[in-house]
């Protein structure tokens, strides 16, 4: 293109402000409605002697996550305005996020865990967004703290569907492969996606509960190096009471968080919302008990009671 800054003449690319497997992000302008916006730009290479008339396949992948994206409409999830291709480049546009990734947020802390009322309160808004994506048979298969991203005002985006595919368009028999890693994170992946087992929207909740039980206790529930055996412990092993490594977190938390990762999908809560929203509300602060005077006839001082 004439312009390597702008597509179509309307997406003004500002600032690059990320980078992964599946092309770069920019921070830019629409200067048609004069909005910031993110641009995801992707353009593919082929090696020597590929036909670059075939379909490519990370191509198709990031058309997937255009249609599947822009399919999804919730407060918690990240809005796409458009997509496109222009001079061979896959473009896709969404909502800018003022905000900060989970996974910059855990860098920053430095494993000390984020308070309880505010691990509730990602609990909730992420679950909600699983709920939507739940209900439309989506699974986003890579759900991590790199992947959620909490604004400036308190809101909490899920964004990235880069292999979300929908459930029944996954195959239970494909095993997990050195390539296959690629196909979710190890250290949040669920035990039926290591396994090649049936993953479908519970693989998600597992994966929420394994980023809750980092946000939680500084750590995530695996915390090992070799990412062979991560994956070994997700499948086989049942994670440390996340009490252990905080004494001070709550019971409710604490089950919720357990509950999420229990191996069986069936065993996993499908009331997500509901529990965080109870943990979060008792984890807002309390008013001090009334004292007030209680006066008995015939006696001489007054007592107080709460």
């Amino acid at each position: 293109m004439a312009d390597p800054g702008l597509i179509h003449g309307r997406y003004e690319l500002l600032e690059q402000i990320g980078r992964g497997g599946m092309g770069r992000v920019w921070r830019a302008r629409d200067r048609i409605l004069d909005r910031r916006v993110a641009v995801k730009c992707f353009r593919p290479d082929r090696g020597p002697g590929e036909d670059p008339a075939a379909p490519h396949p990370l191509c198709e992948r990031f058309r997937r996550e255009a249609r599947l994206a822009a399919g999804l409409q919730h407060h918690n999830i990240t809005v796409v305005h458009d997509f496109g291709e222009h001079d061979g480049l896959l473009y896709l546009v969404m909502e800018f996020l003022d905000g900060r990734n989970l996974g910059e947020l855990l860098t920053d802390r430095a494993g000390v865990p984020l308070p309880h009322g505010e691990v509730a309160d990602i609990a909730r808004q992420v679950a909600a967004a699983l709920d939507h994506t739940r209900c439309r048979g989506i699974v986003h298969r890579d759900l991590k703290p790199t992947n959620i991203v909490r604004l400036t005002d308190g809101t909490v985006k899920v964004c990235d569907f880069g292999i979300a595919r929908p459930a029944r368009d996954i195959d239970p028999g494909a095993r997990l492969t050195v390539t296959g890693m690629a196909m979710g994170t190890p250290h949040y992946m669920s035990p039926e996606q290591i396994s090649g087992g049936v993953v479908d929207p519970r693989s998600d909740l597992y994966s929420l509960g394994c980023v809750l039980y980092e946000l939680a206790t500084g750590s995530p529930p695996f915390a090992y190096d070799d990412p062979w055996a991560v994956l070994v412990g997700h499948r086989d092993a049942a994670p440390e009471p996340p009490h252990r490594l905080r004494p001070d977190l709550p019971l409710g938390l604490e089950r919720l968080i357990l509950d999420l990762l229990a191996k069986v999908p069936d065993h996993r809560p499908l009331d997500t919302v509901d529990r965080a929203a109870r943990v979060l509300g008792r984890s807002a602060p309390s008013r001090p008990p009334v004292r007030r005077l209680i006066r008995h006839p015939g006696a001489g001082s007054p007592r107080t009671d709460a």
